[in-house]
Order: C-alpha cells, then sequence, then structure tokens
C-alpha cells in the first residue's frame, strides 16, 4: 500500500497539533508543589514555565494543522518553544535530579527520626544542632534549618497542647488515637505506624503549606515514645 504525499502530510500537520496538545495536558495535570525546599518551588515554576510554552506549540500546531502551513508552527517555535525545550533540559538534568535528592533524604529523616530528635533535644542553639546533624548526615544547610524550626515549633505548640488537654491520660490517648494504634502497642509499632504516616503528611516533601497534620503526628509520636 502506497501512502500519497498529500496523506502523509496530513498526519504530519496532525501530529504537529496533537503531539504538543498532549504534551500540554500532561503538564497541566502534573502536581504543583508549594514546598517550604526552594528546590520543589523551582520545580513547580519550570513545570508552569514549560506549561505555558507548551501553548505557543500547541496553538502553532492546530493552526499549521487548519491552514496547512508551516510558518505557524515556526512561528510558535520561535516564541516559546526554544524556551520550552531549554527548560525541558534543565528540568532533566538539574532539577529533577536535585528532587530525587530530596525524596532520598525525606527516607533518612524517617528512618532515623529517634535520633535527629535527640539531636535537638541535645542542643544548645540552632549552630549546636547543625553541627550534630552535619557530622551524622550529609543534609543541605537549608533541610537543616527547616528541621531545627519544625522541632522547636514542635515543641511550643506541645507545651500548648498540655496546658490545654484535660489530663495527661486523655493526651496520651489522644496520641495512640493519631497514630492508629492501641496503648498496648511496642515501640516497634509506633516508629513503623509513624513512618507509613510521615511519609504522606512531612510538609517539606509533600508540597502541603498547611503542616497542621504533620504536626499532630509528631506531638503525638513524641509523646508516645517518652511515656514507653
Amino acid at each position: 500500500m502506497v501512502i500519497s504525499n498529500a496523506t502523509s502530510q496530513f498526519f504530519i500537520y496532525l501530529a504537529l497539533a496533537i503531539v504538543p496538545s498532549f504534551i500540554s495536558l500532561v503538564l497541566y495535570l502534573s502536581p504543583k508543589k508549594e514546598s517550604k525546599l526552594k528546590s520543589e518551588q523551582y520545580r513547580t515554576m519550570v513545570l508552569e514555565n514549560l506549561f505555558y510554552n507548551s501553548l505557543f506549540l500547541t496553538l502553532g500546531g492546530w493552526i499549521t494543522f487548519f491552514s496547512q502551513d508551516y510558518i505557524y508552527i515556526i512561528i510558535a517555535f520561535f516564541i516559546g518553544g526554544i524556551n520550552f525545550f531549554k527548560d525541558l533540559s534543565n528540568y532533566y538534568l538539574r532539577v529533577k535530579r536535585i528532587i530525587d535528592q530530596n525524596a532520598k533524604v525525606e527516607e533518612i529523616i524517617i528512618e532515623n527520626y529517634d535520633a535527629i530528635i535527640a539531636m535537638f533535644k541535645s542542643s544548645s542553639s540552632y549552630g549546636d544542632f547543625q553541627k550534630k546533624i552535619s557530622v551524622n548526615f550529609a543534609f543541605s544547610n537549608e533541610i537543616i534549618f527547616n528541621l531545627y524550626k519544625s522541632f522547636k515549633d514542635f515543641r511550643e505548640d506541645s507545651n500548648n497542647s498540655k496546658n490545654t488537654t484535660s489530663s495527661s491520660e486523655d493526651y496520651l490517648a489522644d496520641s495512640y488515637k493519631q497514630l492508629g494504634l492501641q496503648s498496648n502497642a511496642s515501640r516497634d509499632d509506633v516508629r513503623k505506624a509513624f513512618r507509613e504516616k510521615a511519609r504522606k503528611l512531612h510538609p517539606d516533601f509533600t508540597g502541603n503549606n498547611d503542616d497542621t497534620d504533620f504536626k499532630k503526628l509528631n506531638d503525638a509520636y513524641q509523646k508516645i515514645m517518652d511515656n514507653l
């Protein structure tokens, strides 16, 4: 079967319209994270730039398809396409690598949470905490600062919660409930439950600016571990 030049040209025009349309849809549906981490914020900015630049290619592609004239996709390429491919290469060569590193950091934090909490409790200042963390983990200063600030906020919130809770027993019972555990749970059970929930709630990595749920989880975890 021989495909005519007109038919092959039709499918080329159609591809020029459909491919950037599909890319625009994928980028539009991609999760935009409002994380406290600058790398995540930069990721969101790059994805948004990719989306807006892909719209130029989509528009140019469809006008090219209906007009059967390549000039429109060429114009669209110079308006948004060059920046699109520049941001795309930047995303895969730089941004994605940083995001993958952050994912590993998240696992390290969750797996070593007890040790990190102990370092915070034994630290007299942020500088002291930073030194202890740096000796044991290869974390960036930004992540160390976020950890310190979070633990400091958690400590203040915990003290406020203790003052407003009717009794220590009720407070402890609420803590077990927060982790979805019975009061006879072992330390390993508590650690396992915390890690599972922390992976879904950690504010530095989920992209959720509202860290209320993680504060409650952390407060409950520390309360239980202090009483076991």
